[in-house]
């Protein structure tokens, strides 16, 4: 658990290095005696790009495609920017496009339709995840490795900006809840730039920041008579008030 978020595991580490194995057959089955180039889509695909080609039993070759559809949030913007390009030519090539996740499938159909004008012999989708919830594309991946629920995950790879990448485990991230929310508030005031609330006994200020009382000029001995009651005399015309001498 972090200061700010919740993590929940969905994907256990042990299970990722199974289906990872997994996919690395069907892979080296489906291509046996081929070269096969996979590009991995950063960053979020970089740690499943590295453990999967080390499990293919094939020649093979790498390059990286960076592109942006989520900014620094958890809502995908629906926009996809290219912010970096391939290296090297794909023509002719078998290439496995290497997803972290598919969602929206806005930025997958978005690199289909690039990487295909590039003429590739063959292009095929691996992707880790699968949140076919949020689908907003008719896309689909040649090789999955989980499909889980709609929900934002974090973790191998994936992260919130840019955060929990390096976790082993794919996690769940959700806010913290009200009560831990008011607790830490209430806790670190500071740190949201507003005083807790607080109750009408705690918003008493304590004795010893209490503004002093204003103090008469005339101090008045206890017991002697007021002077507006009583006859005027020598006694009650004399100042009360000591001297400062």
């Amino acid at each position: 658990m972090t200061q700010s978020h919740r993590l929940k595991v969905l994907v256990p580490r042990t299970e990722i290095r199974r289906k990872v194995r997994e996919i690395a057959r069907h892979i080296t089955r489906d291509f046996r005696g081929e070269h096969v180039h996979l590009v991995g889509v950063l960053k979020g695909a970089c740690i499943f790009l590295s453990d999967l080609v080390r499990e293919i039993d094939l020649e093979t070759s790498i390059d990286f495609i960076a592109v942006a559809s989520y900014g620094r949030g958890s809502e995908s913007t629906g926009q996809v920017r290219l912010l970096k390009d391939l290296d090297s030519s794909i023509a002719g090539l078998n290439v496995i496009l290497v997803e972290d996740i598919l969602d929206t499938g806005l930025t997958l159909s978005y690199l289909l339709r690039v990487l295909r004008q590039r003429r590739p012999k063959t292009l095929r989708v691996a992707a880790l995840l699968d949140k076919p919830a949020q689908r907003r594309e008719d896309v689909k991946a040649d090789y999955v490795g989980f499909t889980i629920p709609n929900e934002f995950v974090v973790g191998y790879g994936l992260d919130y900006a840019e955060r929990y990448r390096n976790l082993k485990d794919v996690c769940i991230l959700r806010p913290p809840s009200r009560l831990h929310a008011r607790t830490r508030s209430a806790a670190a005031p500071s740190l949201i730039g507003v005083s807790p609330v607080r109750s009408a006994r705690q918003t008493r200020a304590p004795a010893d920041r209490l503004p002093p009382r204003p103090r008469s000029r005339d101090r008045r001995v206890r017991g002697a008579p007021c002077p507006r009651t009583h006859p005027r005399s020598a006694s009650a015309t004399r100042p009360l008030v000591r001297s400062r001498r």
